[in-house]
């Protein structure tokens, strides 16, 4: 299937159209890039980067698991600890 309207292909000389479709690639490769950076940056924490520290709520504690008998809490920066 043709990424142009075949009423706009039809006006296009050879030439216009491989620069239209090198646009329309390059759109899609940045598209791409544009959303692998979107989900990095939404990973991002004042642990793991250099967010500032305030970006943080300030009891945002976290753990990976809570010993039930001694109430210690094993710390893992990943996995939020229920308040």
């Amino acid at each position: 299937m043709s990424r142009i309207p075949p009423e706009l292909e039809a006006e296009m000389t050879p030439a216009v159209k491989a620069a239209f479709l090198a646009l329309l690639d390059k759109i899609d490769q940045l598209t791409k890039q544009v959303e692998s950076l979107t989900e990095q940056v939404q990973k991002l924490t004042p642990r793991n980067s250099s967010v500032p520290p305030s970006t943080e709520h300030p009891h945002g504690v976290t753990c990976q698991s809570i010993n039930i008998d001694t109430g210690i809490a094993l710390i893992n920066p990943s996995l939020p600890l229920p308040l």
